[in-house]
């Protein structure tokens, strides 16, 4: 998830070091779009799925994910995505929030 919002120096010199770049750069390109990152397969065995939301500071700068890796017996993505997303939202509120003296 940090990495999506890293920037492309960033980004480049963490490819350049770990293959396979390709499948990772249209990753990071997707939850830079969405503003979601699910890895795994969904439905899946316990432990084998996650999904992250950023969390931003009052500038609008991803500066921290939130996630939820979701037991054999969880609901599903359609769930929990948004979910996931909304407390990134609500996490990033607060700090905005704070910044101001709220």
């Amino acid at each position: 998830m940090l990495l999506a919002y890293a920037g492309a120096t960033t980004q480049e010199r963490y490819l350049a070091h770990h293959a396979p770049a390709t499948g990772l750069r249209r990753m990071l390109a997707e939850v830079e779009e969405t503003g979601l990152a699910v890895i795994g397969r969904w439905p899946g065995p316990a432990g084998t799925v996650s999904a992250a939301a950023p969390v931003r500071d009052a500038t609008g700068e991803v500066v921290a994910a939130v996630s939820v890796v979701p037991g054999a017996a969880a609901a599903g993505r359609s769930v929990l995505a948004p979910a996931v997303m909304a407390t990134g939202r609500a996490i990033s509120q607060a700090l905005c929030h704070r910044r101001n003296g709220a």
